[in-house]
């Protein structure tokens, strides 16, 4: 998975760089596609047990450290 989203420009979603916009910036409509993006693609790679533990995490960063946390 983290060479998948290094591949695409995404890996800072979810380690140590993670960066929120704020409300107020002009980079989080992007900000918010992206972590859309990066949630969908996580989401979609696990099984459905896992997934259906982890549907209320609103960021990307959120979903990673929890399955960090668990596993």
């Amino acid at each position: 998975m983290i060479i998948a989203l290094s591949a695409k420009h995404k890996l800072t979603l979810i380690d140590e760089n993670y960066l929120n916009t704020g409300s107020t910036s002009p980079l989080l409509i992007l900000w918010e596609r992206n972590n859309t993006m990066v949630l969908s693609l996580l989401l979609n790679s696990w099984t459905e047990n896992i997934r259906n533990s982890v549907l209320y995490c609103e960021t990307a960063r959120e979903l990673w450290k929890d399955l960090e946390e668990r596993f």
